[in-house]
Protein backbone atom coordinates (compact mmCIF):
# COMPACT_ATOMS: atom_id res chain seq x y z
CA UNK A 1 0.00 0.00 0.00
CA UNK A 2 2.78 2.42 0.94
CA UNK A 3 4.69 1.55 -2.23
CA UNK A 4 1.65 2.14 -4.43
CA UNK A 5 0.69 5.37 -2.68
CA UNK A 6 4.00 6.93 -3.69
CA UNK A 7 5.10 5.18 -6.86
CA UNK A 8 1.70 5.50 -8.55
CA UNK A 9 1.73 9.23 -7.83
CA UNK A 10 5.19 9.93 -9.21
CA UNK A 11 4.29 13.41 -10.47
CA UNK A 12 3.20 14.39 -6.96
CA UNK A 13 6.22 12.97 -5.14
CA UNK A 14 8.33 15.03 -2.82
CA UNK A 15 7.44 16.96 0.31
CA UNK A 16 3.75 17.67 -0.61
CA UNK A 17 2.95 13.95 -0.84
CA UNK A 18 5.66 12.12 1.10
CA UNK A 19 5.45 14.18 4.28
CA UNK A 20 1.70 13.54 4.51
CA UNK A 21 2.21 9.84 3.89
CA UNK A 22 4.92 9.68 6.57
CA UNK A 23 2.73 11.45 9.12
CA UNK A 24 -0.10 8.98 8.54
CA UNK A 25 2.32 6.05 8.70
CA UNK A 26 3.80 7.18 12.01
CA UNK A 27 0.29 7.43 13.49
CA UNK A 28 -0.69 3.97 12.18
CA UNK A 29 2.49 2.36 13.51
CA UNK A 30 1.90 4.02 16.87
CA UNK A 31 -1.69 2.71 16.90
CA UNK A 32 -0.68 -0.82 15.89
CA UNK A 33 2.15 -0.89 18.40
CA UNK A 34 -0.16 0.18 21.21
CA UNK A 35 -2.71 -2.41 20.11
CA UNK A 36 -0.26 -5.32 20.31
CA UNK A 37 1.82 -3.87 23.15
CA UNK A 38 5.09 -3.66 21.18
CA UNK A 39 7.39 -0.78 20.14
CA UNK A 40 6.77 0.52 16.63
CA UNK A 41 10.30 -0.40 15.57
CA UNK A 42 9.58 -4.07 16.20
CA UNK A 43 6.78 -3.88 13.62
CA UNK A 44 9.47 -3.12 11.02
CA UNK A 45 11.76 -5.99 11.96
CA UNK A 46 13.63 -7.62 14.84
CA UNK A 47 15.32 -5.24 17.27
CA UNK A 48 18.97 -4.84 16.39
CA UNK A 49 19.93 -1.62 18.17
CA UNK A 50 18.91 -0.75 21.74
CA UNK A 51 20.94 2.46 21.82
CA UNK A 52 21.55 5.28 19.34
CA UNK A 53 24.71 7.40 19.35
CA UNK A 54 23.96 10.95 18.24
CA UNK A 55 25.64 13.79 16.43
CA UNK A 56 24.53 17.34 17.09
CA UNK A 57 22.76 18.76 14.04
CA UNK A 58 21.69 21.95 15.83
CA UNK A 59 22.42 25.64 15.26
CA UNK A 60 22.46 25.35 11.46
CA UNK A 61 21.33 28.97 11.06
CA UNK A 62 23.90 30.35 13.50
CA UNK A 63 26.72 28.28 12.03
CA UNK A 64 26.24 30.05 8.72
CA UNK A 65 25.01 33.49 9.69
CA UNK A 66 27.05 34.30 12.79
CA UNK A 67 30.83 34.54 13.19
CA UNK A 68 32.43 31.20 14.09
CA UNK A 69 33.37 32.47 17.54
CA UNK A 70 29.73 33.17 18.42
CA UNK A 71 28.14 30.18 16.70
CA UNK A 72 30.51 27.70 18.31
CA UNK A 73 29.71 29.11 21.75
CA UNK A 74 26.08 28.15 21.11
CA UNK A 75 27.02 24.69 19.85
CA UNK A 76 29.05 24.22 23.03
CA UNK A 77 25.89 24.82 25.07
CA UNK A 78 24.17 21.92 23.27
CA UNK A 79 27.27 19.80 23.69
CA UNK A 80 27.23 20.36 27.45
CA UNK A 81 23.59 19.21 27.58
CA UNK A 82 24.17 16.03 25.58
CA UNK A 83 27.87 15.15 25.89
CA UNK A 84 27.69 14.14 22.22
CA UNK A 85 30.80 12.72 20.62
CA UNK A 86 30.06 14.14 17.17
CA UNK A 87 29.02 17.54 15.77
CA UNK A 88 27.82 18.56 12.31
CA UNK A 89 28.79 22.02 11.05
CA UNK A 90 27.55 23.95 8.00
CA UNK A 91 29.65 24.95 4.99
CA UNK A 92 29.02 27.67 2.42
CA UNK A 93 25.81 29.61 2.05
CA UNK A 94 23.57 26.54 1.87
CA UNK A 95 21.73 27.82 -1.20
CA UNK A 96 21.85 24.61 -3.30
CA UNK A 97 23.14 26.62 -6.28
CA UNK A 98 26.63 25.19 -6.63
CA UNK A 99 28.13 28.67 -7.05
CA UNK A 100 30.70 28.51 -4.22
CA UNK A 101 28.86 31.21 -2.28
CA UNK A 102 29.65 31.89 1.36
CA UNK A 103 28.00 34.25 3.84
CA UNK A 104 31.29 36.09 4.33
CA UNK A 105 34.73 35.75 2.72
CA UNK A 106 36.67 32.95 4.40
CA UNK A 107 33.83 32.14 6.81
CA UNK A 108 33.72 28.38 6.17
CA UNK A 109 37.48 27.91 6.20
CA UNK A 110 37.68 29.72 9.54
CA UNK A 111 34.82 27.61 10.91
CA UNK A 112 36.58 24.39 9.86
CA UNK A 113 39.84 25.37 11.54
CA UNK A 114 38.33 26.89 14.66
CA UNK A 115 36.00 23.93 15.29
CA UNK A 116 38.93 21.56 15.49
CA UNK A 117 40.71 23.94 17.86
CA UNK A 118 37.63 24.41 20.06
CA UNK A 119 36.43 20.80 20.26
CA UNK A 120 39.78 19.02 20.11
CA UNK A 121 41.23 16.13 18.14
CA UNK A 122 38.94 13.49 19.67
CA UNK A 123 35.68 15.11 18.53
CA UNK A 124 34.08 13.63 15.41
CA UNK A 125 33.40 16.63 13.19
CA UNK A 126 31.32 16.50 10.02
CA UNK A 127 30.12 19.26 7.73
CA UNK A 128 27.12 19.82 5.44
CA UNK A 129 27.41 21.95 2.30
CA UNK A 130 23.68 21.91 1.43
CA UNK A 131 24.61 22.18 -2.25
CA UNK A 132 26.74 25.31 -1.92
CA UNK A 133 29.65 24.23 -4.11
CA UNK A 134 30.76 23.51 -7.63
CA UNK A 135 32.83 20.36 -8.17
CA UNK A 136 36.04 22.38 -7.97
CA UNK A 137 34.93 24.26 -4.85
CA UNK A 138 33.73 21.07 -3.19
CA UNK A 139 37.05 19.30 -3.80
CA UNK A 140 39.04 22.29 -2.58
CA UNK A 141 37.11 22.39 0.72
CA UNK A 142 37.17 18.59 0.94
CA UNK A 143 40.97 18.52 0.92
CA UNK A 144 40.96 20.97 3.82
CA UNK A 145 38.51 18.71 5.68
CA UNK A 146 40.86 15.79 5.15
CA UNK A 147 43.74 17.80 6.62
CA UNK A 148 41.64 18.49 9.72
CA UNK A 149 40.45 14.86 9.97
CA UNK A 150 36.71 15.41 9.47
CA UNK A 151 34.41 12.41 9.82
CA UNK A 152 32.18 12.93 6.75
CA UNK A 153 31.35 15.52 4.09
CA UNK A 154 27.64 15.95 3.32
CA UNK A 155 26.04 17.18 0.07
CA UNK A 156 28.69 19.69 -1.05
CA UNK A 157 27.12 20.02 -4.53
CA UNK A 158 23.40 20.48 -5.30
CA UNK A 159 21.49 17.41 -4.22
CA UNK A 160 20.55 16.10 -7.69
CA UNK A 161 23.99 16.57 -9.28
CA UNK A 162 24.68 12.85 -9.14
CA UNK A 163 27.50 12.73 -11.70
CA UNK A 164 29.19 15.76 -10.17
CA UNK A 165 28.85 14.31 -6.68
CA UNK A 166 30.60 11.15 -7.89
CA UNK A 167 33.46 13.29 -9.23
CA UNK A 168 33.87 14.81 -5.77
CA UNK A 169 33.71 11.41 -4.10
CA UNK A 170 36.41 9.98 -6.38
CA UNK A 171 38.73 12.94 -5.78
CA UNK A 172 38.69 12.67 -1.97
CA UNK A 173 39.60 10.13 0.70
CA UNK A 174 36.72 11.24 2.88
CA UNK A 175 33.36 9.50 3.44
CA UNK A 176 30.57 11.29 1.59
CA UNK A 177 27.01 11.56 2.95
CA UNK A 178 23.76 12.63 1.33
CA UNK A 179 20.27 11.85 0.11
CA UNK A 180 18.03 13.88 2.43
CA UNK A 181 16.28 15.63 -0.48
CA UNK A 182 15.77 12.47 -2.51
CA UNK A 183 12.28 10.95 -2.75
CA UNK A 184 12.71 8.19 -5.36
CA UNK A 185 13.58 4.57 -4.61
CA UNK A 186 15.14 4.13 -8.04
CA UNK A 187 17.38 7.14 -7.45
CA UNK A 188 18.66 5.57 -4.23
CA UNK A 189 19.30 2.38 -6.19
CA UNK A 190 21.61 4.40 -8.44
CA UNK A 191 23.27 6.30 -5.58
CA UNK A 192 23.95 3.10 -3.63
CA UNK A 193 24.88 0.95 -6.62
CA UNK A 194 27.45 3.52 -7.77
CA UNK A 195 28.59 4.34 -4.21
CA UNK A 196 28.01 8.04 -4.75
CA UNK A 197 27.70 8.27 -0.99
CA UNK A 198 29.14 5.97 1.67
CA UNK A 199 26.44 7.11 4.10
CA UNK A 200 22.91 7.51 2.70
CA UNK A 201 20.49 9.85 4.47
CA UNK A 202 16.86 9.56 3.38
CA UNK A 203 14.68 11.93 5.39
CA UNK A 204 12.01 10.11 7.36
CA UNK A 205 9.44 12.75 6.36
CA UNK A 206 10.54 13.80 2.87
CA UNK A 207 11.00 10.17 1.81
CA UNK A 208 7.61 9.04 3.06
CA UNK A 209 8.19 7.26 6.36
CA UNK A 210 9.91 4.30 7.94
CA UNK A 211 8.72 1.56 5.61
CA UNK A 212 10.18 3.20 2.49
CA UNK A 213 13.32 4.18 4.40
CA UNK A 214 13.82 0.56 5.46
CA UNK A 215 13.97 -0.39 1.75
CA UNK A 216 16.90 2.00 1.37
CA UNK A 217 18.54 0.59 4.50
CA UNK A 218 18.39 -2.92 3.10
CA UNK A 219 19.84 -1.81 -0.24
CA UNK A 220 22.71 -0.11 1.59
CA UNK A 221 23.26 -3.15 3.78
CA UNK A 222 23.46 -5.41 0.70
CA UNK A 223 26.39 -3.38 -0.64
CA UNK A 224 28.14 -2.80 2.66
CA UNK A 225 27.20 0.88 2.94
CA UNK A 226 25.53 2.61 5.88
CA UNK A 227 22.42 4.67 6.51
CA UNK A 228 21.78 7.57 8.86
CA UNK A 229 18.21 8.81 8.33
CA UNK A 230 17.87 12.58 8.19
CA UNK A 231 15.37 14.31 10.45
CA UNK A 232 13.96 17.77 9.91
CA UNK A 233 13.95 20.30 12.71
CA UNK A 234 11.01 20.31 15.10
CA UNK A 235 8.30 17.73 15.63
CA UNK A 236 8.84 14.28 17.09
CA UNK A 237 11.54 13.45 14.57
CA UNK A 238 13.95 12.07 17.15
CA UNK A 239 11.29 9.61 18.38
CA UNK A 240 10.65 8.28 14.86
CA UNK A 241 14.40 8.11 14.27
CA UNK A 242 14.99 6.03 17.40
CA UNK A 243 12.28 3.53 16.45
CA UNK A 244 13.54 3.29 12.86
CA UNK A 245 17.13 2.67 13.92
CA UNK A 246 16.13 0.01 16.43
CA UNK A 247 15.40 -2.33 13.51
CA UNK A 248 17.88 -0.92 10.99
CA UNK A 249 20.42 -3.47 9.68
CA UNK A 250 22.92 -0.96 8.28
CA UNK A 251 22.86 1.90 10.78
CA UNK A 252 25.83 4.23 10.82
CA UNK A 253 27.84 5.09 13.91
CA UNK A 254 26.24 8.50 14.60
CA UNK A 255 22.75 9.87 13.93
CA UNK A 256 21.28 13.35 13.66
CA UNK A 257 19.82 14.93 16.78
CA UNK A 258 18.30 18.38 17.23
CA UNK A 259 17.46 18.28 20.94
CA UNK A 260 14.43 16.86 22.76
CA UNK A 261 12.11 19.86 22.81
CA UNK A 262 9.09 19.50 20.53
CA UNK A 263 7.13 22.62 19.56
CA UNK A 264 3.67 23.01 18.07
CA UNK A 265 2.67 25.52 15.38
CA UNK A 266 2.29 28.23 18.02
CA UNK A 267 5.78 27.73 19.39
CA UNK A 268 4.52 26.04 22.55
CA UNK A 269 6.51 23.10 23.91
CA UNK A 270 4.45 19.91 23.54
CA UNK A 271 4.43 17.97 26.84
CA UNK A 272 5.87 14.60 25.76
CA UNK A 273 7.06 11.84 28.10
CA UNK A 274 8.63 8.47 27.53
CA UNK A 275 6.41 5.58 28.61
CA UNK A 276 9.42 3.88 30.19
CA UNK A 277 12.54 5.67 31.43
CA UNK A 278 13.03 9.37 30.69
CA UNK A 279 14.65 10.59 27.47
CA UNK A 280 18.21 11.61 28.19
CA UNK A 281 21.54 11.67 26.36
CA UNK A 282 24.28 9.98 28.38
CA UNK A 283 27.72 10.31 26.83
CA UNK A 284 25.97 11.11 23.57
CA UNK A 285 23.86 7.94 23.59
CA UNK A 286 20.05 7.71 23.83
CA UNK A 287 18.18 4.52 24.72
CA UNK A 288 15.49 3.49 22.25
CA UNK A 289 12.07 3.64 23.99
CA UNK A 290 10.75 0.20 24.91
CA UNK A 291 7.14 1.27 25.50
CA UNK A 292 4.34 0.36 23.12
CA UNK A 293 3.92 2.24 19.85
CA UNK A 294 6.31 5.14 19.47
CA UNK A 295 7.08 4.79 23.16
CA UNK A 296 5.83 8.24 24.14
CA UNK A 297 2.75 9.78 25.69
CA UNK A 298 1.46 13.30 25.05
CA UNK A 299 -0.27 15.02 27.98
CA UNK A 300 -4.05 14.42 27.49
CA UNK A 301 -4.86 17.87 28.87
CA UNK A 302 -2.70 19.41 26.16
CA UNK A 303 -4.48 17.37 23.49
CA UNK A 304 -7.85 18.60 24.81
CA UNK A 305 -6.85 22.19 24.01
CA UNK A 306 -7.09 21.32 20.30
CA UNK A 307 -10.26 20.96 18.28
CA UNK A 308 -10.70 18.41 15.49
CA UNK A 309 -11.21 19.87 12.02
CA UNK A 310 -13.75 18.15 9.79
CA UNK A 311 -13.40 18.82 6.07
Amino acid sequence: MVFNAVEQNVKRQGIPLCTQLATIEFAVLDLLGNTVGRPAGELLGPRINDKVQIYLGTRFWELRQQPPEKSLELVMQDLERTDAKAIKLRAGKGDNLGLDNDNAPGHTEKLVRMSREVFGDDMNLMIDGNGSYSVEGAIRLGKMLQDYNYYFYEEPVPWDWYEEQKEVEKALKLPMAGGEEEFGLHAFRYLIGNEVFQLVQPDLFYFGGMIRTMKVARMADALGLQISPHISSGGLGYVYLLQMLSACPSAGEFHEFKMFETYDANGTVIPVESKTKPFVSVDGVIDVPTGAGMGVSIDPDYIKTHKPIVV
